[in-house]
């Protein structure tokens, strides 16, 4: 029973969410762009759901190392490279978190979908929140461009879907090439995403409660189904013993009651 109880647990808990992607500049099979960079900062807005992002693809003409970082949006604006630097390599790790470094990157060319791999970890964006996505090469001096399109409006909705919109951001250099940012521009890619369960969004210490809360009960449960067995059988067994000792008792009237009851019941019933 017990294992039973905990396969409905896992099977409840597990409820997979179903997969998409929204393109950026993208009509179905290519992208869009007229313009080249070594990277792009955008963001992504979740609307009703909390949702996570698990890869993205990109827009670069030739093969190198894509770095990717991320950050919580800000209100009323897009995050621009940060106070600590105006090139990739002189960010700041606690301004903008490193997510993945992606070494040998093959680029399809202009205007081609280059996939890059699964992140390690998705990224949660919860429902109603902006993240920012930091995205470049790192050769420089336009050894490999990442190519992007021109815009209208700093934080501007330019792709959409029921889930998530993606906005208008910054185009920016990587190690050693071009210093500092224009805006607004429109980053060429496709974010590949999930709805999360409402499981996955809580606090561990709220999963925790839940999850302990059902599985108390769920053992209360069990055990409360397991000792109304265990009384009845026992109730059941005793009165069924009770008659035959009696009848017993008819027969061998030389012992008395109890001895042919202890007899009786040991041969009849065990508890």
């Amino acid at each position: 029973m017990h294992l039973l109880y905990s396969v409905i647990l896992l099977l409840a808990l597990a409820r997979p969410s179903r997969s998409d992607e929204l393109g950026a500049q993208y009509d179905g099979t290519n992208f869009l762009a007229t313009l080249k960079t070594e990277g792009n900062i955008f963001e992504i807005r979740a609307l009703t759901q909390p949702i996570s992002v698990s890869r993205l693809d990109i827009n670069i003409d030739g093969s190198d190392t894509i770095r990717v970082r991320s950050r919580e949006g800000i209100p009323g604006t897009v995050v621009t490279p940060g106070s600590a630097g105006m090139r990739e390599h002189e960010i700041d790790d606690n301004e903008w978190p490193l997510i993945a470094t992606f070494a040998g990157v093959v680029g399809q060319g202009k205007n081609n979908v280059t996939p890059l791999p699964t992140f390690d970890s998705p990224i949660l964006i919860p429902a109603g929140s902006k993240q920012a996505f930091y995205v470049t090469t790192t050769l420089g001096n336009a050894a490999v461009d990442m190519w992007y399109s021109g815009g209208s409006t700093l934080e501007g909705v330019y792709a959409s879907d029921a889930n998530i919109e993606i906005l208008e951001g910054h185009a920016v250099g990587s190690q050693s090439g071009y210093m500092g940012w224009s805006s607004p521009r429109r980053w060429n890619g496709i974010v590949h995403y999930a709805v999360v369960a409402e499981e996955a969004t809580s606090s561990p210490s709220q999963m925790v409660s839940r999850h302990c809360l059902l599985l108390v009960k769920t053992k209360i449960f069990a055990l409360t189904l397991t000792l109304s067995l265990a009384i009845f059988s026992q109730a059941w067994n005793q009165a069924a013993c009770h008659r035959n000792c009696l009848l017993f008792n008819q027969v061998r009237p030389h012992l008395s009651f109890q001895a042919v009851s202890l007899l009786c019941c040991r041969r009849n019933y065990r508890a």
